[in-house]
């Protein structure tokens, strides 16, 4: 028996289950901070604290993502070794964003010094440095990638850039939001917790639309994935 499931309703059953964990818990934390007796705490499993549900799912996603890249990578071997390094880097990169889903690898690492260092250099706060960061990072990728990106078949261009808008929109948009709201004098811990919670569902929302074009592509330029159970 083959199952083959289509990319765009993979797509869509991932995004929902997403939605779900945003929703189920967004209400465990709105439970833990207003409401009396704190009836709801059992929904803090689907929260996007380290550990919980939404973690692995994000950790799967990420590896699921490595695994593609590689396929991707070895096939492009036969037509261009530099093709094959740029997939291959960006399987690494996969690689490294699921184990720190679990881990948190990157409060514990020399990310995380260097982090201190440039704010204490600059003498800035971690908000700029959130910014200058990803600003820095966004344009190395784009330099090193480009040549790359334009190659592809435009949908799966479209969808490239849909999944990093809405990562990194996420990532460093909404937390720098989040950081804004938290420093108000009075600020509302309602209007934090809910823009905390859509900042990880659109990081999580990146992934899979990034998941979605990496299995089109492999539909297009190899062939489709199917799942054969034999006895």
């Amino acid at each position: 028996m083959s199952v083959i499931i289509p990319a765009r309703r993979l797509l869509w059953i991932s995004l929902t289950i997403a939605a779900l964990f945003s929703i189920l818990g967004g209400l465990g934390e709105y439970s833990g901070e207003f409401m009396p007796g704190d009836p709801l705490r059992s929904l803090r499993a689907f929260d996007f604290a380290r550990g919980n549900v939404p973690t692995w799912f994000t950790s799967a996603a990420f590896l699921t993502c490595t695994l593609l890249l590689l396929i991707i990578a070895a096939h492009a071997r036969r037509t261009s070794w530099r093709a094959t390094l740029l997939w291959g880097g960006l399987a690494v990169l996969m690689l490294a964003l699921s184990v720190n889903e679990i881990f948190a690898v990157e409060h514990n690492t020399l990310l995380d010094y260097a982090t201190r260092a440039l704010r204490l250099t600059l003498r800035t706060d971690g908000l700029t440095i959130l910014v200058v960061l990803g600003g820095v990072v966004s344009v190395a990728g784009v330099a090193l990638y480009s040549r790359l990106f334009l190659g592809l078949p435009a949908r799966t261009r479209r969808a490239f850039f849909v999944a990093g808008a809405v990562y990194l929109g996420g990532a460093i948009g909404l937390q720098a939001i989040g950081t804004l709201i938290e420093r108000q004098p009075g600020g509302s811990p309602l209007l934090k917790l809910v823009v905390s919670n859509i900042e990880e569902l659109c990081e999580i929302a990146g992934v899979l639309i990034f998941l979605y074009a990496l299995l089109a592509y492999v539909e297009q330029r190899i062939g489709p994935i199917t799942l054969t159970v034999r006895q």
